[in-house]
């Protein structure tokens, strides 16, 4: 009985040691390459992307843009394109931003998360209203060059005919001049 007794007390003290030893848990999946997150179109993984090219250099984001070129090349998806898109915002020198748009806009239906698509618009109108400040800009500098040139014309002009004036009045002042010389030759005489 008293072996009963201590395999007993044993037993009391391993059964709790033995639920605390657990099954090692399964190793977490690999993270997902940088190309299946560019393929992902959703409005988390766009906004990731834009926080991350904001806290890189300028060359760093230029090699970014490079590689989604290079992507957008081998694989057209919506979600390369939009990535793409997000960068050429950013970057002066990394393809042409007006063709991204109408591409996005021609697969805007392949766009399934409101976010993303959100996104996009936001930044679409953004653009255009950018495109229209800029051509007031160049309508008001080809105003104010026209302006200037004609101020240039005028002052041109007035000088001109300042000099004109000038001279007709040496010329008048000449003539007064001759004319009391034979107004008081005349006298003499």
């Amino acid at each position: 009985m008293r072996q009963f007794a201590w395999i007993f007390v044993l037993f009391l003290f391993t059964a709790p040691a033995c639920t605390l030893v657990k099954k090692p848990a399964p190793p977490p999946p690999p993270p997902p390459s940088p190309v299946d997150l560019y393929e992902r179109a959703d409005g988390e993984t766009l906004l990731d992307f834009t926080a991350s090219l904001a806290r890189v250099t300028p060359t760093r984001r230029l090699e970014e843009c490079e590689r989604l070129l290079e992507m957008q090349k081998s694989k057209p998806g919506i979600g390369i394109q939009l990535h793409l898109f997000l960068a050429q915002v950013l970057l002066k020198n990394c393809g042409d931003i007006s063709k991204t748009m109408e591409g996005i806009k021609a697969r805007r239906t392949e766009i399934s998360d409101e976010r993303a698509r959100g996104l996009f618009d936001f930044i679409e109108q953004i653009l255009s209203r950018l495109d229209r400040e800029m051509d007031q800009r160049k309508s008001l500098e080809r105003q104010l060059r026209v302006t200037n040139q004609r101020v240039q014309s005028t002052s041109r002009q007035m000088k001109t005919r300042e000099s004109e004036i000038k001279s007709l009045q040496d010329k008048i002042d000449a003539l007064k001049s001759i004319e009391q010389n034979l107004g008081g030759s005349q006298d003499g005489n």
